[in-house]
């Protein structure tokens, strides 16, 4: 379930933790949505997460 974008802006910079959290689940509704066989995402030069 997604949440308003204005929430999530203003979660998202109250808390690193809950910035991670919205962003691994925004990126899972995105690849299940678009049908992509995706199951990790990673920023440069940190380890790979799991969707």
């Amino acid at each position: 379930m997604a949440i308003p974008f204005s929430e999530a802006f203003q979660l998202m910079h109250a808390n690193h933790d809950v910035a991670k959290a919205l962003r691994k689940v925004q990126l899972g509704e995105y690849v299940r949505r678009h049908h992509l066989s995706v199951r990790y995402y990673q920023d440069y030069g940190w380890p790979a997460v799991e969707l």
